[in-house]
């Protein structure tokens, strides 16, 4: 009987479309958006309009994948738990 490893960072490298998880979730937004903007204002330049937005969306969100250190932040040196505030009664 064959015997398979339990893959537990599946999320971390989950595709739809090409797109990971955050960048489907960005381009469903810019969808929705886009098909209210039609409902509610129909017009065929705004038909044209946002179609070519949605395209060029998804073809920026793919770039932007291919290029990982755009949207890293560094590597974090220490988190806390301290609470930032200008209260000065307990030290």
């Amino acid at each position: 009987m064959k015997r398979f490893k339990i893959y537990r960072s599946i999320r971390e490298q989950a595709v739809i479309f090409g797109l990971s998880v955050n960048g489907f979730a960005v381009q469903m937004i810019a969808v929705i958006g886009g098909l209210l903007m039609i409902i509610f204002s129909f017009s065929l330049f705004l038909i044209f309009l946002v179609l070519s937005a949605n395209i060029g969306l998804y073809l920026f969100l793919l770039r932007f994948k291919k290029i990982p250190e755009l949207a890293s932040t560094g590597k974090l040196e220490m988190i806390s738990n301290k609470e930032i505030g200008f209260s000065s009664y307990e030290n």
